[in-house]
Order: structure tokens, then sequence, then C-alpha cells
């Protein structure tokens, strides 16, 4: 008779499943991307692929598979080198598009 064996399914971590109750997107669990607000003037990104769009009212950038969406107004680029990108400007809105 054979004995079965205990599978551990491929069940969701604790934090792929915090991402899943708070209904954020899946990419929102990566660990290899990081976004960071300072005040209400600084956006700070890790992981960015490149700028899809540099505007002074919006500011996208390819992530590694979306979209960041960054609205607001008077943005400047301030700093843009191997993957960390930081935008400085009157910020409104963040959020995600598919590509």
């Amino acid at each position: 008779m054979r004995k079965k064996s205990k599978r551990r399914s491929k069940a969701c971590g604790p934090w792929k499943r915090f991402v899943k109750c708070m209904d954020l997107p899946e990419f929102a669990a990566g660990l290899d991307e990081c976004i960071e607000i300072w005040g209400g003037n600084t956006v700070q990104i890790e992981g960015a692929k490149g700028i899809h769009t540099y505007e002074q009212d919006v500011v996208k950038v390819h992530m590694n598979r979306y979209l960041l969406v960054i609205q607001g107004a008077d943005f400047d680029l301030a700093h843009f080198s191997d993957g960390a990108l930081r935008v400085m400007g009157k910020l409104q809105n963040i959020s995600w598009e598919v590509e």
C-alpha cells in the first residue's frame, strides 16, 4: 500500500496573502521594487526600468509589469541612475496602469 505524502500546496506566503486581503494588484507584492513618498512633494522609486512619459503635470515610469503614474504639478526629475528615480513637485495622485 502506498503511503500518501504530505505535499505542501503552493499557497501564498503571508506577504502575498496580506496584499490580496488589502485588494492591491499582484505586482504590489514584488520585492524588487520600492516606492516611497517623502512629504507631499517627493517620490523615490527603486526598480524603475525607464521613463515612459515626462511632462510638467504627469510622469509615467516603466516598472516590471506596469506603469507607475505620478500626477501633480511642477515636476522635476531630481535623480535617475541604476533603476533609482526621484521625482520632485506638487504631488496629487499616484496610480498604476497595466502595460
